[in-house]
């Protein structure tokens, strides 16, 4: 017989080669990914009840123990929820109330359940721990282990769930013995993660490029949103939405598409890329096919012939205050705070500025972040940044934000015990900015500015966050809503009163995010929903750009709306130095997102030399200080008020009136 017959019947007799049994994979998951967020803070939040069984991959050893936790996955390990006002804490000792938590092991195996001790909202972790307690029947790799959270089984209404948009993964982590660290023993892949938001779509928020020449492409995203643009209410982003929604300009734009169309895997953003044409400002409406109540209008996109020989500047947006759960207090990862600033929120540049020295359970190691920066950069389109924020309740707090995050070695943190003095003195000579912030909050004491009224490496001061603003005492929008938790006046706690000093700095405002989600409006006890926006003007988008604008002061700040505001007095725009042989012109533009309703300009911090009331959107004025003589130095600032509660600030330009002219 021939020998390829012989081996066909062999094969023939044997049957076909067996495949082996197909393992289960080693974490399975039963439950919804995503789940309703509470339209307002302090109303009902969603329950659940998830099921989670895990698969060891090793046998324990006395003293092994295996970890179920709330957290995110970093660096091949777990970084531990450590807010427990927005994830409960788990329970285990009655069945019937919330957030209960039952562990089956299979066998006969002996263990106790351990849950982490009670403490702050800032410092509670949310976990488990099975721990064997009988070394004669250990806990073998192979078995599997099943986790109830929120188990209805026995009368448990759930787990509640954020009331704030949110996500978090579920993870578990093994510990071998006594001697050894939990780790991940299976991919971060492997784990479910558990996002909270809205399911409901109220209107639409649109984000266009603030300034364009003819011809050039401009970039439009459009967000379905939950509730109102408020101070006080969530207004988070539906990622369950889906439709048609209708675009119509408010001029003719003939590269902007006449609707857009969401689909699942949009999750809630779709961002879109037209030409730029036309002059002036023009804004984009959406509305909802079917349901034209549902509608939204974007920030104003000013197009602009550039000037002969003269680069144009530009307006970018972003935040420069940002915290992820690697710094402790915070939730999310900070790959997710740069990708949700870049390509949710549209924003140009953002740094990210963890705690350095406040306590925190997650070990942190700065070498995690000296190369975020020009990782999750993009060329032309956005600059990251990272940096750290310096607590001090004896100088106030500020963000130290790098140029380079290799810088970090340079500019190092120093403790809360030492002075804001000893902080300037360190970053001098470093490409390095330190930004005080929320200088008005008497949960610290009065802002020390420091001994120099012009300290290059502080060029900036926060005067709106989601804490409240710092603009002056009795502002609407105090310091944790409550004006008796603000400094009193007189004790130099306010940017006014810091200007009045004779302190030059120019202004951002910013959102303070602790959820990895910047510029996204989610209510918080005693805090705002509008998160503050930084614009800087400069005429390049790239590190040296945005750099150059932060340290010249070419900055104005905002309560989230991305208004256009610029002022010029000569040959200086905002944040810059001029002297000058004349009365000082001012030029000034706005274009809002609503009505402009108040407008007022501050000579000298807090003296309000023009008040008007236009009662439009769009304005330009020029207006002549004739109050001056030579040898006197005086700032100039705006803010403006829109109809709908937003405001502007425009820096301060310097102005030192002395014979000849010239600027700085």
């Amino acid at each position: 017989m021939p020998l390829a017959w012989a081996c066909l019947l062999w094969v023939g007799l044997q049957g076909a080669p067996t495949s082996p049994t197909p393992q289960p994979p080693p974490v399975r998951f039963e439950g919804e990914h995503y789940h309703r967020s509470a339209e307002r803070l302090g109303s009902f939040a969603s329950t659940a009840s998830f099921s989670l069984r895990y698969r060891l991959d090793q046998d324990l050893a006395p003293g092994g123990a295996v970890r179920l936790s709330l957290g995110y996955p970093w660096q091949g390990r777990t970084l531990r929820v450590m807010r427990a006002n927005i994830w409960s804490p788990f329970q285990i000792w009655q069945p019937r109330a919330a957030n209960y938590l039952s562990v089956h092991v299979p066998g006969n195996a002996d263990f106790q359940l351990v849950t982490p001790p009670p403490g702050g909202l800032w410092t509670r972790e949310v976990w488990v721990e099975i721990v064997p307690t009988r070394d004669s029947n250990p806990l073998l790799k192979g078995q599997e282990i099943e986790f109830r959270i929120g188990d209805p089984s026995q009368g448990s209404p759930g787990y509640r769930l954020s009331e704030q948009s949110a996500d978090v993964w579920i993870l578990v982590e093994e510990r071998r013995d006594a001697g050894s660290p939990f780790e991940l023993r299976y991919p971060a892949s492997a784990f479910p993660r558990i996002e909270v938001g809205p399911m409901t779509t109220d209107r639409f928020s649109l984000h266009v490029d603030s300034i364009r020449q003819p011809g050039e492409r401009a970039r439009l995203i459009v967000q379905a949103r939950e509730n109102d643009d408020s101070f006080f209410r969530n207004s988070g982003i539906d990622r369950s939405f889906t439709g048609l929604v209708h675009l119509q300009p408010s001029r003719p734009l003939p590269g902007l598409p006449a609707s857009i169309l969401f689909t699942e895997q949009d999750r809630g953003v779709k961002t879109i890329w037209f030409d730029a044409s036309g002059s002036g400002a023009v804004r984009i409406e959406a509305s909802l096919d079917g349901a034209t109540q549902i509608r939204g209008e974007s920030n104003p996109l000013l197009v602009r012939e550039p000037v002969r020989g003269t680069p144009t500047p530009r307006l970018y947006w972003g935040n420069l205050h940002v915290h992820s759960t690697v710094g402790g207090h915070a939730l999310g990862l900070p790959r997710e705070a740069f990708r949700w600033a870049r390509e949710v929120e549209g924003f140009d540049f953002m740094g990210l500025t963890e705690h350095c020295s406040m306590p925190t359970g997650n070990d942190f190691d700065w070498d995690w972040l000296r190369h975020l920066d020009e990782d999750e950069s993009r060329p032309g389109r956005f600059v990251g940044f990272v940096g750290y924020e310096w607590t001090s309740d004896r100088s106030g707090h500020r963000n130290v934000v790098l140029k380079h995050g290799t810088d970090l070695g340079d500019a190092f943190c120093l403790g809360d015990g030492n002075r804001a003095e000893q902080l300037l003195a360190a970053m001098a000579g470093h490409r390095a900015i330190g930004i005080p912030h929320h200088s008005a909050w008497a949960a610290t004491g009065p802002m020390d500015w420091g001994s120099a009224l012009a300290h290059p490496n502080q060029p900036l001061v926060e005067i709106y966050s989601w804490h409240g603003s710092s603009e002056y005492y009795g502002n609407p929008l105090p310091m944790q809503q409550s004006a008796i938790k603000n400094h009193p006046p007189g004790l130099g706690a306010y940017v006014q009163e810091a200007l009045r000093a004779g302190y030059r700095m120019g202004f951002t405002a910013d959102s303070d995010h602790h959820l990895a989600r910047p510029g996204s409006n989610i209510a918080f006890p005693q805090r705002y929903a509008r998160m503050g926006l930084t614009g800087v003007w400069t005429t390049r988008l790239d590190r040296e750009g945005i750099w150059h604008g932060l340290t010249q002061r070419h900055t104005i700040a905002t309560t989230g709306a991305r208004a256009i505001g610029w002022l010029q007095i000569e040959n200086a725009i905002v944040g810059g130095e001029l002297y000058t042989d004349r009365d000082p012109e001012l030029r000034i533009e706005l274009f809002g997102t609503e009505d402009i309703v108040e407008l007022t300009v501050f000579r000298n911090g807090d003296d309000p030399v023009l008040e008007l009331t236009p009662q439009q959107r769009d304005l330009s004025l020029t207006w002549i200080d004739l109050d001056t003589a030579p040898g006197e130095l005086h700032s100039y600032y705006v803010r403006a008020v829109q109809a709908d509660g937003h405001r502007i600030w425009l820096s301060p330009i310097w102005v030192r009136r002395e014979a000849g002219s010239g600027t700085d």
